[in-house]
Order: structure tokens, then C-alpha cells, then sequence
């Protein structure tokens, strides 16, 4: 019972199993029909269709609602250490959303399957890390602008696309290993609550009953 109480606080529950199933169809369905469907032609193996890089951000963002321990207050007032459940639970987020994007992009036989994983990873790990800096009300917060930047024209050069090149995949893997290493760490000290949170102290707001009169 106890672990069922643990899984309810972050939200694993039916709603959520539903929402991220259908960001991860999402994501299938454009990977795997309407790509080839649409681009029938196109030379297959060379880069992420951009559709597909900003689809990912959703079942990032998706799982990233697993990171949130609940009221601010509540987490920050805990009697009860939470170094190393934090460290546990979000290496075992990061690493099932990992699986669940190869199970997904294996799928996809028109569509470089090797960077479809790593951008995934990369994106969720950079949702994590937004949860651990600003809270779990802004996870999409570095996900978005990590798409946004590499997706912009002219702005990362296209020989060290990370997001898009195929042939980069490996780089790529290298990239969201260091970034999930990042998020997992900084998740462990701050929690859901977010450094942001924490240093301007507006949690306090929802501690204070005289705030509700």
C-alpha cells in the first residue's frame, strides 16, 4: 500500500497512462504513417523530420508530471530525507522513457530510429531538468527552447545539429547522457519544488494560513 500511495503522489495513475499513451500514438502515427505517406520520395536515413523533433516534447513533458512530489510546502517541511528515493524514482523515469521510445521508433522504418531515441531522451532529460530548476508547472520550459533553438534557421550551425542529423546520433546519446545526469542530480536536491521556488521562497505563500483568510 505504501508504494501505491508513493505512485499516486506523482501521478501515475489511469489519467496519466492515458495522456502519455496518447502522446506517444502521437508521435507513432507521424513517425510511421504520415511522414511516408506525405514525403514518399524523400531519402530516407539522413535527418528527423522537424514535425517529429516538436512531437516528441509532448510525451517529454508527459512523463516529466511523474517528477512532481505533491504541495511544495508538504515536500520542503518532509520529516523523512528524499536524496535517495529522488535519485532512484528519476533515473527509473528517464530510463523507461527510454525504452518506450525504442519500442515506439522501432516502429518507424522511415525514420532514422537511433536519433528518434536519443532526441527523446534528450528532450525528457531537459524536461526533468526544468522540473529540478522551476518547478513541475514548467517542465516544457527547456524542452521547448532546446527544440526551438536547433530548429531556428541559422542558429546552431547544421554540422553540429544534434537534434536533426542522423549521423550525430551517437553525439547525440552523449549529449542527453550529460543532461540526464545534470537533471537527475539537481532533481535529487531541489525535488519538484525547483531551485527557482526555493530561492525566492513562494512556497511559504501556501504554507501561511493567514494567506487563505
Amino acid at each position: 500500500m505504501m508504494y501505491v500511495a508513493i505512485l499516486r503522489v506523482h501521478g501515475l495513475n489511469r489519467r496519466w497512462a492515458t495522456w502519455s499513451t496518447a502522446t506517444w500514438l502521437s508521435v507513432y502515427l507521424f513517425g510511421a504513417v504520415a511522414l511516408p505517406l506525405r514525403y514518399p520520395a524523400e531519402l530516407l536515413g539522413e535527418v528527423v523530420a522537424t514535425g517529429l523533433v516538436v512531437g516528441l516534447i509532448l510525451p517529454a513533458v508527459a512523463v516529466s508530471r511523474l517528477l512532481d512530489e505533491g504541495p511544495a510546502f508538504q515536500v520542503l517541511t518532509a520529516a523523512r530525507p528524499m536524496l535517495t528515493s529522488r535519485l532512484g524514482w528519476s533515473s527509473a523515469v528517464l530510463v523507461g522513457q527510454t525504452a518506450v521510445a525504442a519500442l515506439v521508433a522501432s516502429g518507424m522504418s522511415t525514420t532514422p530510429q537511433l536519433l528518434v531515441v536519443a532526441d527523446a531522451l534528450l528532450l525528457t532529460a531537459a524536461a526533468a531538468l526544468s522540473v529540478a530548476l522551476f518547478g513541475s508547472s514548467l517542465a516544457w520550459l527547456l524542452p521547448l527552447l532546446l527544440v526551438s533553438v536547433f530548429t531556428a534557421p541559422d542558429v546552431v550551425p547544421w554540422s553540429v545539429n544534434v537534434l536533426y542529423r542522423h549521423s550525430l546520433a551517437p553525439v547525440t546519446f552523449g549529449v542527453a547522457a550529460a543532461v540526464s545526469v545534470a537533471a537527475v542530480a539537481t532533481y535529487a536536491f531541489t525535488g519538484s519544488v525547483g531551485l527557482w521556488s526555493r530561492w525566492r521562497g513562494t512556497w511559504r505563500d501556501a504554507a501561511d494560513p493567514a494567506q487563505d483568510s
